[in-house]
C-alpha cells in the first residue's frame, strides 16, 4: 500500500497576507504622520508662542489668524480683535537667531520679540483685502492669484499678491501694495522654468 502524503497548507494563507498587508499599510501611515508632525512641530510651537505674545502685547481679545511672512526679514502677521471688538492686524518681527543666544535655557521653538514692539493697524485704517483683489484683477484679468496675504517689505506693511500668468510659459510674480491705502509699490518676476 502506498503511503498517502497530505499536502501541507501554505504558511502564508490569504488571510495572513491580508493581515500582513493591513499592518504594513497602517505602519506606513503612522510613520508618515510622525514625520509630518516632527517637521511641523517647530512651526506650530512658534505660532502658538507668537499668538500668546501678541495677545499680551497688543491686548487682543481673540486671534483669528496668524501668518508667517518672510521677505527681507521674518514677521508674524496676526489678525484678531482687540478689547473694543475692533478688527486689527499686528506685525511681530521674528528676531534673527544668533549663536550668543544659544544655550540660554529658552525652549526650542520659542520666540522672544521683546526688543521690537508690535506694529498694530486697525482694519478700518487699511485697504481691504477684497478691494486690493478687485483692483488687481481689473488691471490683470488673465492673472491667477495663488496667495494673497499681509506682509512687510522694507519695514513697511504691505499686501503681498503671489500670482501666475500664462504667457508662452507659466510665469510667476509677486506684487506688493501699501497696506494702508492700497497703492502699488513694486513687482518681482520669478525666473521662468524652461523645459528641455
Amino acid at each position: 500500500m502506498r503511503a498517502v502524503t497530505k499536502k501541507r497548507k501554505p504558511f502564508m494563507s490569504a488571510k495572513r497576507w491580508l493581515t500582513l498587508s493591513s499592518l504594513l499599510i497602517l505602519a506606513l501611515l503612522v510613520a508618515i504622520f510622525i514625520y509630518y508632525r516632527s517637521v511641523q512641530l517647530p512651526y506650530w510651537s512658534q505660532e502658538a508662542s507668537i499668538r500668546k505674545e501678541v495677545v499680551e502685547a497688543a491686548q487682543l481679545k481673540s486671534v483669528t489668524k496668524a501668518t508667517k511672512h518672510v521677505w527681507d526679514q521674518a514677521y508674524w502677521v496676526v489678525e484678531g480683535t482687540d478689547e473694543t471688538d475692533t478688527d486689527v492686524y499686528v506685525w511681530m518681527a521674528v528676531p534673527e537667531k544668533s549663536e550668543a543666544g544659544a544655550g540660554n535655557g529658552a525652549a526650542e521653538g520659542s520666540v522672544k520679540t521683546d526688543a521690537v514692539p508690535p506694529l498694530i493697524i486697525k482694519a478700518s485704517e487699511a485697504a481691504s483685502k477684497d478691494a486690493i483683489r478687485e483692483s488687481f484683477l481689473q488691471a490683470k484679468p488673465d492673472a491667477e492669484i495663488k496667495r494673497m496675504q499681509p506682509g512687510m517689505l522694507n519695514g513697511e506693511p504691505v499686501w503681498e499678491i503671489y500670482f501666475s500668468r500664462e504667457e508662452h510659459t507659466t510665469k510667476y510674480y509677486y506684487e506688493f501694495y501699501r497696506f494702508r491705502d492700497g497703492s502699488f509699490l513694486t513687482e518681482y518676476r520669478l525666473p521662468a522654468r524652461i523645459s528641455a
